[in-house]
């Protein structure tokens, strides 16, 4: 099966669309940019093809500049879990192979690496010279095009990985921000890779063979992991929405594909009564989405294990990413590598749907208590005419005596009814200690940083004071801290913030 992708922007029944930037100081910066269907090379605006011939044992062909240099590749499959690749142009070449046990080998410059841990001085510099010289926009845009073209979905992954391999060690040695890098390259390659800002994923269904998404920024193989822990996180504007081993905090856990995407979830907007940790209504009528998600056993189980290396190797660390790698190989192995591929992608088959219901981002909540009736039991909690720098003393004859929002039977709440006001941060049980360090300072998922619902009002950076005493000292008294989610114990004669809370009666 032979096949030929002319890279131009103009649209072609055969092609895939991208403009293919330049790779040397003559094209540096490109001059070529907005002349269509050309790419710049030694300074000359010319036409480019790549050309792939596929099998089942692997695929080869070339990225030529009409007029220009070409770069031949081949890759192949050499066992299972194992394949190599070579790319040329004129002197320079390099070689990449991986075994069945993932090591890799890289060959540039006249040297070999393995690609793990820390370069040598002269490594470093071949990894620079690669990044730096003709072949380096063959290296991403080779096997971006490969990866997502329809006509060589039957090409085997793992000449696919190898082809990769070279770039995933420019991108871990070289570039200084790897997520911003392989976006720019993959909106250059012309393939819906990356999600856009609206949720969209046009053509994601094409992408068969490399994982590259907001989710998983950096680009990778199923199962096959490109980097270790030298070097695995960089600072990113898109960091906070995706850890670069893969993701975490994932809202549709059990769902196959991408998280709460279109493409595998449909979604609508509805109005729920809100409900506490403990599953009682809060009085507030929010706005919530609903995602309708396609789920299949392999997914759930995929992603159960994903789970499962979080809470016993710790969210974002290195040794949960190597954990998450062999759930990926244990899936691959039960319901085979184009089946997961798939999956992965959101594209089915799906053999049931799963329901995900979560408030709309910025939504605004609304107390209406005839839809959402507190009931017996519930904790209703003061929202206006806060106490504010207060003794303990005075912050439980301050609730005693307060008479507000209809109802005068409030009271000092317990540090364990403050801790249920917490969003986004554990909750921690302090009370064999002094003081429980919790999330970093104002990083809460309110505008102003709380670890709180923004609803409630009052001053974020301060403490709050409980009803609950300090095992150790009789004068010393908890207070909850929403800046930070942690608590400390305080002398009943510091002043604090108080929000008084009530208990519903039961019927």
């Amino acid at each position: 099966m032979k096949f030929v992708l002319r890279l131009t922007t103009v649209s072609m029944a055969t092609g895939l669309l991208f403009s293919l930037g330049c790779s040397n100081r003559e094209c540096r910066p490109d001059p070529c940019a907005d002349v269509p269907g050309t790419v710049c090379f030694e300074g000359e605006c010319l036409e480019a093809e790549l050309t792939a011939t596929a099998t089942a044992d692997g695929v080869s062909g070339e990225l030529a500049f009409v007029e220009g240099g070409v770069v031949e590749y081949q890759a192949t499959r050499d066992g299972e879990g194992a394949g190599s690749a070579r790319l040329t142009m004129g002197d320079e070449s390099v070689e990449a192979s991986f075994d069945s046990d993932g090591l890799l080998a890289l060959s540039t410059g006249g040297l070999t690496m393995d690609g793990n841990g820390e370069l040598t001085a002269e490594e470093q510099a071949a990894i620079d010279a690669l990044a730096e010289g003709p072949l380096a926009d063959a290296l991403a845009l080779v096997p971006l095009q490969l990866g997502c073209a329809a006509d060589v979905e039957e090409v085997p992954y793992e000449a696919v990985g190898a082809l990769l391999a070279p770039w995933q060690a420019v991108l871990k040695y070289h570039d200084a921000d790897r997520a911003e890098r392989a976006k720019e390259y993959a909106e250059r390659s012309g393939c819906a890779y990356f999600a856009d800002s609206d949720g969209s994923t046009s053509g994601i269904a094409q992408n068969y063979l490399i994982r590259l998404s907001w989710e998983s920024p950096l680009p990778a193989v199923l199962t096959l992991l490109p980097f270790d822990d030298v070097g695995e996180y960089v600072d990113s504007e898109r960091r906070a929405m995706a850890a670069e081993t893969g993701p975490c905090n994932s809202l549709c856990r059990g769902a196959c594909g991408a998280d709460c995407q279109p493409i595998n979830c449909d979604q609508e907007t509805t109005e729920e009564c809100e409900e506490d940790i403990g599953g009682n209504a809060t009085g507030y009528l929010i706005a919530s989405l609903t995602h309708t998600c396609g789920t299949a056993p392999g997914c759930q189980e995929h992603d159960d294990c994903y789970d499962t290396c979080h809470a016993q190797l710790g969210c974002g660390t290195w040794d949960a990413a190597y954990c998450r790698r062999g759930c990926d190989i244990d899936a691959a192995e039960t319901y085979g590598y184009r089946q997961c591929a798939e999956w992965a992608q959101g594209l089915g088959p799906f053999t049931d749907t799963v329901k995900f219901t979560m408030p709309v981002p910025g939504g605004v909540a609304a107390l209406a208590l005839d839809e959402c009736p507190l009931v017996g039991g519930a904790l209703q909690w003061q929202e206006t005419g806060l106490g504010t720098d207060l003794e303990w003393p005075d912050a439980v004859a301050f609730c005693q005596d307060l008479s507000a929002h209809g109802h005068d039977d409030w009271y000092l709440p317990a540090l364990g009814e403050l801790n249920m006001l917490t969003r986004g941060c554990d909750i921690y049980d302090c009370t064999p200690v002094d003081w429980c360090d919790a999330c970093d300072a104002l990083g809460g998922p309110e505008e102003n940083g709380c670890y709180w619902d923004q609803r409630l009002g009052g001053e974020c950076v301060t403490g709050w004071w409980s009803s609950t005493q300090f095992e150790y000292q009789s004068n010393y008294k908890w207070m909850k801290f929403f800046h930070t989610g942690d608590a400390g114990a305080g002398s009943e004669s510091n002043e604090a913030s108080v929000r008084c809370v009530r208990m519903v009666p039961e019927d």
